[in-house]
């Protein structure tokens, strides 16, 4: 870590009665920092690739940046980089994910973390990757303290599989997907479809997005092989103060892989940076909704 930057890290215990792993980036200024609170994806967890780079290069422009892991992403606080627990990811859902990240803001908001007292709580913006786009976005909707959010790569709907494979998975009662990376067989079992079908009104964006009229930076790649840039699209007609932003070239990470080995961000996740600084320069003059 430079001398311009603090870290912090550890594990908090959260709604689950899990513990959650996380690790914060703050400016080294003197003045409280807004934060930017930061969901990983699907497979995906808090140390993935470039997020730490990315999160020190944020920090750089003024701007803390909180990491943590969703307590059943399959790592655990011994293994935070490894899938250690299949057992617990196949358990994941979506409501368990959007629970922690409630619960992550209401510990920051509520200077649960030592490191807090150098936050501006009233500048609080969350952020997230994918799968944990969608989740910070249904957050943003049931969260009107929160100033503004950042989609990077975002899903614009939870159901991702067709009719066929929900029948199969409802008999077998778990789904085996491949980790292309580690080679793990790793389940899913069917509560998180459950949990889907019977949220799917709360995990509507297209019905609650068009009431949130708080800034919303949307960033996507034209190159992802994942998440077609058109759910990007799908976001930002739904999204009244949304800005959309294309790259012509980048994939589904912008650029990263895991590990990733150099000591500076692939040009596309840059990019994502660039824009985000610009995007929170401009995006916080309006006021917090009143709770």
């Amino acid at each position: 870590m430079t001398a311009d930057l603090r870290f912090f890290e550890g594990t908090i215990i959260g709604p689950h009665e899990r513990p959650i792993a996380w690790d914060v980036t703050l400016p080294a200024g003197e003045k409280p920092a807004p934060l930017i609170i930061f969901s990983h994806g699907f497979k995906g967890f808090k140390d993935w690739g470039a997020w730490t780079l990315m999160a020190r290069a944020i920090a750089r422009r003024g701007w803390g940046v909180l990491k943590f892991n969703f307590s059943f992403d399959g790592t655990t606080p011994d293994a935070p980089e490894d899938f250690a627990d299949l057992e617990a990811f196949g358990r994941n859902t979506i409501s368990a994910e959007v629970a922690d990240l409630h619960f992550i803001t209401a510990a920051v908001r509520e200077h649960r973390f030592p490191w807090t007292v150098d936050v501006n709580t009233e500048k609080i913006v969350l952020m997230g990757h994918s799968r944990g786009g969608g989740v910070t976005l249904v957050a943003f909707n049931e969260a009107p303290h929160v100033r503004a959010a950042i989609a990077l790569a975002s899903i614009s709907h939870f159901r991702r599989w067709d009719d066929n494979t929900l029948n199969e998975w409802q008999q077998k009662g778990v789904l085996y997907i491949e980790n292309a990376r580690t080679g793990q067989q790793m389940p899913l079992y069917y509560s998180l479809a459950e949990d889907i079908i019977q949220h799917q009104e709360r995990f509507d964006l297209a019905r609650h997005l068009p009431g949130n009229d708080r800034p919303l930076l949307i960033l996507h790649g034209k190159e992802d092989p994942t998440v077609p840039y058109t759910e990007g699209l799908q976001i930002f007609e739904w999204a009244p103060n949304g800005i959309l932003c294309l790259h012509p070239t980048a994939n589904h990470t912008f650029g990263a892989k895991h590990p990733w080995p150099l000591p500076t961000l692939p040009a596309p996740l840059q990019w994502a940076v660039d824009h985000i600084h610009y995007f929170l320069s401009t995006a916080l003059d309006k006021p917090a909704i009143a709770e």
